[in-house]
């Protein structure tokens, strides 16, 4: 399942943590632990406002001003791999 959260994350659509959940069918609280222990493991990182400018390559680039205090996900090249979204 934490493959299939990194393959939505890793294609670069917009979702809320609810609409993940219904993708995934589980709840909304499952997907929040599941964001939390994938950053544990490095496949994730949340992206802050002090992101240092990293937007080459980002998805949500375009729309990052527009989000206000949400949080943002990047999936790392560790989460990619795993996603299967680039070779190894």
């Amino acid at each position: 399942m934490l493959e299939n959260l990194l393959e939505i994350l890793a294609s670069g659509e917009l979702s809320t943590v609810q609409d993940v959940a219904s993708r995934l069918s589980v709840s909304a609280d499952l997907v929040e632990q599941m964001l939390q222990d994938l950053e544990r493991g490095g496949y994730l990182v949340a992206v802050t406002g002090e992101c240092d400018r990293h937007c080459a390559g980002c998805a949500q680039a375009a729309i990052c001003a527009i989000l206000g205090n949400r949080r943002v996900w990047r999936v790392t090249d560790k989460g990619k791999r795993l996603a299967g979204t680039t070779r190894s």
